[in-house]
């Protein structure tokens, strides 16, 4: 089994932050689980990020 852990920048300003993206699992057959995405605009960013 493989594992990816991504760390993502979200937020701006005095309100900076991470998005922790864990993929795992075979080839075609991952699994992924978002931990805290953001806000509304990071979250979007973050899908987007995703399905790419």
């Amino acid at each position: 089994m493989n594992c990816e852990i991504e760390f993502l920048p979200v937020g701006t300003g005095s309100r900076p932050g991470d998005a922790i993206v864990v993929r795992y699992g075979e080839d075609n057959n991952w699994q992924l689980i978002v931990i805290d995405g953001g806000t509304l605009d990071t979250g979007k960013d973050l899908v987007v990020h995703l399905k790419t």
